[in-house]
């Protein structure tokens, strides 16, 4: 049992927190979340980046000392691939144009864990596969002084889905 946090998250004001699930040496289930929400000399320009994932991965060392992707023989250190889903809302207002929907993701990933000090580790993971978009583009009408619908938008498309700095700690139970 672990908790985490992803430090890019936080670089885009959207923090959040996650857990860490493991079994069998080898699996992990991670489930995380984060908000954001920052008015910036409001109604003009606003940001909000919030998203809920799940990632499972499998770590190809499972203890075993010497092992070429983890020396040390720690179980849930070193390199791992796995899929991760993920689903956000997103909106994004500069000046007098912004964006404001959803995307949802699933893909595959790679990563590696180092553990630091203690039961402190820091984790990076990069993913690609399928991204849906479906938001609506809107301006400021000054005549009726609020925002309006411009265009609708829906794409389907494969890109980058994950890409994950974290700092986590492990509880030993």
């Amino acid at each position: 049992f672990g908790l985490r946090t992803n430090l890019l998250n936080w670089a885009f004001l959207s923090p959040g927190m996650g857990v860490d699930l493991s079994w069998n040496s080898r699996y992990m289930i991670t489930l995380d979340g984060n908000y954001g929400d920052w008015d910036i000399n409001y109604p003009d320009k606003r940001i909000r980046l919030s998203s809920a994932g799940v990632e499972l991965r499998r770590y190809f060392c499972n203890g075993a000392v010497g092992c070429w992707a983890n020396p040390n023989g720690d179980p849930y250190r070193g390199f791992y691939i796995g899929i991760d889903g993920r689903y956000t809302e997103f909106n994004r207002t500069l000046a007098t144009n912004g964006r404001e929907g959803k995307m949802i993701t699933a893909g595959l990933l790679a990563g590696y864990t180092f553990r630091l000090r203690g039961n402190w580790g820091v984790d990076a993971s990069i993913g690609a596969g399928y991204v849906h978009n479906d938001y609506n583009r809107y301006q400021w009408y000054e005549p009726a002084e609020m925002y309006r619908v411009t265009k609708e938008k829906k794409s389907d498309f494969f890109s980058l889905t994950n890409l994950n700095v974290s700092l986590f700690y492990r509880f030993k139970l």
